[in-house]
């Protein structure tokens, strides 16, 4: 599939968010991501699309509808305090 087929897909299955793994899954499928958000940006008034696009990364999750609005998955970064809650881990000297 190319990316505008993507965008066909979502419109003829009626869904309401598009997820488009292979960009990102097999190195013999990569369009680039700016070009299905390009050509959404390009179609969605004309074509009145009825879903949105949704750029997943391979780890990350998507919870509907809580996630609805989110265009992009980014993992965590890592700048909340690790040590807040008390460590599940079976020996303290693993800290």
């Amino acid at each position: 599939m190319t990316s505008i087929d993507v965008l066909r897909m979502a419109e003829n299955l009626q869904c309401k968010v598009v997820i488009p793994i292979h960009w990102d899954v097999w190195t013999n499928f990569q369009p680039d991501c700016n070009e299905i958000d390009l050509l959404y940006n390009f179609k969605k008034d004309r074509n009145e699309y009825k879903f949105k696009p949704y750029y997943w990364q391979v780890g990350g999750k998507y919870t509907y509808p809580a996630d609805k609005d989110k265009k992009y998955y980014h993992h965590r970064r890592g700048f909340e305090d690790c040590f807040e809650a008390p460590q599940n881990i079976p020996f303290r000297s693993c800290l």
